[in-house]
């Protein structure tokens, strides 16, 4: 496959998403609850990531079109957000510079929070795993609420750019 025909960040993510929610409806059906939560970690990464490199084009084509004063910003794409390795709570927090919806982000920050009691607490808690996992059956149709609102802002922006593409085009 030449770099022409390399799929992007983008294209893995859609071409992954439906198996990816299949598989999180058969772990929820089996009671796999620990399971469950890697993978919508996953999607809940991956939608940050590429929403965060869709605000970025939009504000570059915006500038394009209306100022030119940002000429030498380049956004950045989905490939370089993840080469920085950032933390979930870290893209967070840059989503949060972007997004006004605070059911979203508080919705994510509840979401971070019970993740990270199994990735990086599980040990360190008296906790039992049994309430953990059934915190993350009670939520689970919050966290796909979450999806859902991210996936729909992700809609929006793609919009917003063909918008502002054509736009640009008729300038």
């Amino acid at each position: 496959m030449t770099n022409h025909n390399k799929k992007t960040y983008e294209d893995i993510y859609f071409d992954r998403l439906d198996y990816l929610q299949k598989r999180i409806d058969i772990l929820i059906k089996n009671d796999n609850f620990f399971e469950v939560i890697l993978w919508f970690a996953n999607i809940i990464d991956a939608e940050i990531t590429i929403l965060l490199s869709l605000y970025e084009k939009n504000i570059k084509l915006v500038d394009e079109i209306y100022t030119n004063f940002l000429k030498d910003y380049k956004p950045r794409r989905c490939e370089d957000i993840r080469r920085k390795g950032k933390t979930l709570g870290e893209l967070k927090e840059e989503l949060s510079h972007y997004l006004g919806d605070k059911e979203t982000l508080d919705l994510l920050e509840k979401f971070i929070f019970v993740r990270n009691k199994i990735n990086h607490k599980f040990f360190e808690t008296s906790e039992n795993p049994a309430d953990i996992e059934n915190e993350i059956k009670v939520n689970i149709n919050s966290w796909w609420k979450l999806i859902y609102k991210l996936s729909e802002e992700m809609n929006k922006l793609l919009k917003q750019y063909n918008e502002l593409l054509n736009q640009s085009i008729k300038a």
